[in-house]
């Protein structure tokens, strides 16, 4: 009994396989994500100047065009 049910459970390792690397994938993505976010968050002079920057040159742009 032992023997077939290792037949059987082989051709299911490639698959199991190939999902735990996609697990592993999507746990690095986040993990990366977070570590970036988390970097970004402790520095509110950067936050704000992505937000902000973008609307102080559109404002430069707009004044110098009257």
């Amino acid at each position: 009994m032992a023997a077939a049910s290792s037949a059987l459970a082989r051709p299911f390792r490639p698959i199991v396989h190939a999902a735990n690397e996609v697990g592993q994938q999507i746990v690095r993505i986040s993990s990366f994500f977070l570590k970036e976010l988390w970097a970004a968050l402790r520095q509110p002079k950067l936050i704000l100047s992505v937000v902000l920057g973008p609307f102080l040159i559109l404002a430069t742009f707009g004044i110098g065009y009257r």
